[in-house]
This record gives structure tokens, sequence and C-alpha cells, in this order.
């Protein structure tokens, strides 16, 4: 399926609002964890987690004007789907909280960037990939001790989706009719 071809790639705009709204969550927790402490991030990360999809929906269809979804679009359980392994990896995130809080983030911008993976079947772009493979990237080298971010793997994690999302804006723009 080429990225023309992809329904959900003009009524979601190839992913963009979402990608945008979940790397502003993670910058706002990345700011409130240099402010208090790893578990209050962790909230604000859960409970803004659970805003993206309306909030990019929102940005999607009222500001952006983009179609509505087909109905009966097959790709739409395999977004549903995926989302079980995320609550996997929020699971052992929250274990983490309490026993290594060091690992929450970096465990979590693993199983996002796992996530990121399927999306390029979702909305048929291979900037994905790129994107999966950047954020699993920067989990695991903090896991494994070979990078010092200069501010923490939240901030990082949010500017890098923030990057990626005005890259999949553009070239969501420029494939429009």
């Amino acid at each position: 399926m080429g990225r023309g071809d992809a329904v959900k790639g003009t009524a979601h705009v190839g992913g963009a609002p979402g990608v945008l709204v979940s790397g502003v969550v993670w910058v706002v927790a990345g700011f409130v964890w240099a402010r208090s402490d790893v578990a209050q991030a962790f909230v604000v990360l859960f409970f803004g987690g659970m805003a993206i999809v309306p909030i990019g929906l929102f940005i999607a269809r009222v500001l952006l004007r983009a179609p509505k979804p087909g109905k009966g679009n097959p790709l739409d359980r395999l977004g549903l789907e995926s989302t079980f392994s995320l609550f996997a990896g929020l699971l052992i995130a929250y274990v983490l909280l309490r026993i290594s809080p060091a690992y929450v983030f970096p465990i979590m911008a693993i199983t996002i960037g796992a996530r990121y993976f399927i999306f390029r079947t979702i909305y048929g772009d291979g900037l994905f990939w790129a994107l999966g493979t950047a954020l699993t990237a920067v989990g695991v080298s903090t896991v494994l001790g070979f990078v010092t971010w200069p501010t923490n793997i939240a901030v990082v994690v949010g500017v890098i989706e923030v990057a990626f999302a005005i890259v999949l804006f553009v070239r969501s723009s420029q494939s429009d009719p």
C-alpha cells in the first residue's frame, strides 16, 4: 500500500496531529519531572497520553478540516490492537516507578517507539519506522547507560516527536490533492 493509498493518511493528516500532541505531552511530563519527581511526571504522561487521540482528532477535523475516516477500515483495528502493547509498557513502567524510577521513561520511550513501527502500515509512511527507531534507540541507550542527555529523557522524546510531527505535517500537505 502506497502512501497515497492509505485511507487513514488523509483522514488523520498522516498521523501528524497525534505525533504532535504526544510530543507536547512528553515535553510537559519532562518539565513536571524537572520541577518535582518521576512519579508526578508519569501521571502527566499517563493522563496526557489518554488525551492524544481526542486532541489529535480535534486538530485534524476542526483545525485542519480533514475528512472523516471511512467506516470499516481494517487499519482502524490495527491501531486499536497495537494499544494493548502500550498497556503492557505502561504496566511495566508503573511497576518500575517503585523499584527503579530511572527506568520508567526509558521503558515508555521503548514502548512508544515500538508502537510507531505499526504506524508505517496504518498511515503508509515509512517515516514512522525512523520515528520508532529514534525513540527506541533513545530508550535503549538510556537504559544501558550509553548516553547522558542534557535534560531528562521525557523532554528528549518530546522534542523528537515534535520534530517528526512537523515533517509529517509538511509531507501530508504536499500529498494533498
